[in-house]
């Protein structure tokens, strides 16, 4: 079998398992976002715009189900279909979302259909941040 589009010093001595097992990984981390504070975001299927308070390192932030883009990224204007209905929930405008642990923080900046979640589980899905109560001033 010969593999075309690489050199072929770089695939020799790998079996197609490896080469395919290498591309799956490439292609799971092309999905993820690296993510620090105060980076921009859009979603890929609705309205929803985020600015990334909170968190740091690659992380698979989604939108409607789908992996969210950088927020200058340019592609084909997208109709308003979310891909997934577990993921039609919406975001409200200035609202945080947190994950489980709160290691990663999101900022609301435009209200969409999609809600917003890490990686492609129901389970994973962001939480509105609940308000702290302030403490009396006496």
């Amino acid at each position: 079998m010969r593999l075309t589009g690489l050199p072929q010093y770089l695939l020799k001595g790998f079996s197609p398992y490896h080469l395919l097992c290498g591309w799956l990984l490439i292609l799971e981390r092309w999905e993820m976002i690296e993510l620090k504070p105060g980076i921009r975001l859009k979603s890929a299927v609705c309205d929803t715009q985020i600015m990334v308070v909170k968190g740091k390192g690659a992380h698979d932030l989604r939108c409607g189900g789908v992996a969210m883009q950088a927020f200058n990224a340019t592609g084909p204007d997208v109709a308003q279909l979310v891909s997934d209905s577990g993921f039609a929930a919406g975001t409200l405008m200035g609202k945080r979302y947190v994950n489980g642990d709160g290691s990663i923080e999101a900022l609301c900046t435009k209200p969409g259909l999609g809600s917003l979640s890490l990686g492609p589980k129901r389970e994973s899905a962001l939480q509105i941040k609940q308000t702290e109560a302030l403490p009396a001033s006496d």
